[in-house]
């Protein structure tokens, strides 16, 4: 790298290696994963550690589910900062008739953060979508929660959208 400045010594050059491992393993309607990355880093070196599960469903011909759930811990060397990051979320998918369907979905989030605290988060929608060809009409609503130290917040959002694609 070059710098191109009046004060050169003032800027950092970024030099970084990524080393991505891991692990996959399938089962049934199961997904598991477990994978560590190590960011070796002139500015911000850091290390992540991620495990997930998923289930996948089709619970009849117009039913289908899946949930997940992901654990992930990154350390920040350079910042002496910890998070650790659990998720959680779930969605339903209902076919009422050939243009017709529903999608509820929920998720659950909770992060501890050595230097910022704990935020945790809800969060629920419902989506009724009709298609038609290349017609797609549709409504949303969305609900989100989110507590942490600083701060709690609320969101709620109904959206009615047509679009059409060519």
């Amino acid at each position: 790298q070059s710098i191109d400045s009046s004060e050169p010594l003032s800027f950092l050059p970024e030099e970084s290696t990524d080393i991505i491992y891991g692990v996959n393993y399938s089962i049934w309607k199961l997904d598991f994963r477990a994978q560590r990355s190590d960011h070796d880093s002139v500015t911000s070196p850091y290390q992540t550690t991620d495990f997930s599960a998923s289930y996948q469903s089709r619970l009849s011909n117009r039913t289908s589910m899946n949930l997940r759930s992901t654990y992930t811990m990154t350390d920040y060397f350079d910042e002496d900062n910890q998070t650790k990051n659990w998720q959680i979320s779930g969605s339903m998918n209902q076919q009422f008739s050939r243009n017709l369907y529903i999608t509820f979905t929920a998720a659950y989030r909770d992060e501890r953060d050595s230097l910022n605290g704990i935020t945790q988060a809800h969060e629920q929608s419902i989506e009724l979508r009709w298609r038609r060809r290349q017609t797609v009409v549709y409504l949303t609503g969305r609900n989100a929660i989110t507590k942490s130290n600083n701060q709690n917040t609320l969101s709620q959002i109904m959206e009615l959208g047509i679009k059409r694609t060519f």
